[in-house]
């Protein structure tokens, strides 16, 4: 079969991404935290996180990662 470039390099990155913050529980921790911090309005340590790109990001990385897992 053809695979898409484009498709196999967001999953790498996806991959890339889970694994840098930790694996997939992890990345699922840190997404919870980083959206309840921002439902609460609280966004004091939250200084170097652009959390409006940053959410969708680990969103679609766990995504990702659980389409390969499953």
């Amino acid at each position: 079969s053809i695979v898409d470039i484009e498709d196999l390099k967001r999953l790498v990155e996806s991959w890339e991404l889970v694994e840098k913050l930790g694996g997939l529980i992890s990345s699922k921790k840190y997404l919870k935290f980083l959206q309840s911090s921002v439902d609460m309005g609280l966004y004091h340590g939250l200084d170097d996180v652009d959390y409006k790109t940053e959410i969708p990001l680990i969103k679609q990385a766990i995504a990702d990662v659980e389409s390969c897992c499953a």
